[in-house]
């Protein structure tokens, strides 16, 4: 049977601490868990308060979406979450930094994965292109872009 779905207009964003395989090469599994433990509240943190959503967090990198009504607002947060995240980073020492990648558009959003742990996810186009932008501290897309001049 096939899960049912609602398409919706969403930000859509991923956030990733840069190198942070090679960083963590010298962690205990201990210390790099609750290093990524951390670092999933502070995230959950700042995209709750702000009204977004935490879709899910994997190792050292989260999958973030904002209403489409709420753009502004969302990339508001995101760059409040790139200057959080990155003083933490320093306070702990570690030479990297947040780095964050955003589109806009419509996705696929219900819930996904085996019938007695379905979780909600999005699905969808944007979150590919979303996926394969270049690597950078803030990326955006043009259609984030035009959307928040007008």
């Amino acid at each position: 049977m096939a899960s049912e779905y609602e398409e919706r207009t969403l930000l859509v964003a991923f956030a990733d601490l840069a190198n942070y395989a090679t960083l963590s090469a010298s962690f205990s599994n201990g210390d790099m868990f609750a290093t990524i433990a951390e670092f999933a509240e502070i995230v959950g943190d700042v995209v709750g308060d702000a009204g977004g959503r935490v879709i899910k967090i994997m190792g050292d990198a989260a999958l973030i979406t904002f209403e489409g009504s709420e753009v502004v607002e969302g990339v508001a947060a995101l760059r409040s979450l790139k200057a959080d995240i990155d003083r933490w980073l320093e306070s702990r020492g570690f030479e990297t930094e947040l780095l964050i990648r955003a589109h806009v558009g419509r996705v696929a959003v219900g819930n996904v994965g085996p019938r007695n742990d379905k979780r909600l996810d999005v699905i969808g186009r944007v979150v590919n292109e979303t996926a394969k932008l270049k690597r950078g501290p803030f990326v955006t897309t043009s259609a984030l872009d035009e959307l928040l001049a007008s």
